[in-house]
């Protein structure tokens, strides 16, 4: 369908036009509250005619705030391959072991008995944001070692895949998780003959190459997982996995 560096170039811009729809919502919906309490009716009609006022307005704009999270959730495991990769080798760091027990996922995207890409989808399960856990508690932990500022940036989105996506709301809909060991372009793909309702992820996680100015340095890749800037969905060496999610 697409690969996600060429589709990230425009992901700025996109951030740019759903903070200004966001923006021209708010507004209106000052606008509509004022003219309602002004008409003196019902709490309850009050209720519904902004209740279709924002039904109205999330059907006009779905594909800029599907696209904004198509962005931001490839940012986010783009950050944990770099995370990877930063810590994988350093051993006078507590952080390698985090990094190893990350790399599982990737290397091992599907265990035995589990569905395609199960295990991955583990880890873009869990939701950091939430306590005392029964499920995912260890993938949790996990990613927030990755992103420390997991309660204060409401940019980040957790779990990374919703139930949808993962194909547990409706069955046999969403995505399939691919890990591609020879690519450093992520790609979203269309469904296929072998499976005609899913969406084909295909993740990047190339072996690293050696740490350098002449490929990426460790400055670099940690620069990259610090990211924090709204519409900055891309690292700028190319090195760095652009993921597709």
């Amino acid at each position: 369908m697409f690969g996600t560096r060429d589709l990230f170039i425009k992901g700025e811009k996109i951030n740019q036009v759903a903070e200004r729809r966001l923006d021209s919502y708010a507004k209106e919906a000052k606008e509509l509250l004022r003219l309602t309490v002004q008409s003196n009716l019902e709490q309850e009609r009050v209720i519904q005619i902004y209740i279709d006022f924002l039904e109205k307005k999330l059907q006009e704009d779905s594909q800029i705030f599907y696209l904004r999270r198509i962005y931001q959730q490839a940012k986010q495991v783009s950050q944990i391959i770099a995370y990877i990769w930063r810590w994988i080798d350093d051993a006078t760091n507590p952080k390698q072991e985090i990094a190893k027990q990350l790399k599982k996922y990737f290397a091992h995207p599907t265990k035995e008995n589990t569905n395609v890409g199960g295990n991955l989808e583990n880890l873009f399960a869990a939701n950091p944001r939430e306590d005392n856990l029964e499920q995912n508690a260890d993938e949790a932990n996990l990613l927030r070692e990755v992103f420390p500022n997991y309660n204060e940036d409401q940019n980040l989105i957790f779990p990374i895949f919703n139930k949808f996506e993962r194909g547990e709301e409706v069955s046999g809909l969403g995505y399939l998780l691919t890990v591609d060991i020879n690519s450093y372009q992520g790609n979203l793909s269309d469904t296929s003959i072998n499976h005609p309702y899913l969406f084909i992820h295909t993740i990047p996680f190339p072996p690293r190459p050696q740490l350098s100015d002449a490929t990426v340095t460790p400055d670099e890749l940690k620069d990259w997982i610090e990211n924090k800037i709204p519409g900055k969905y891309y690292a700028d060496n190319l090195y760095i996995p652009t993921t597709s999610t």
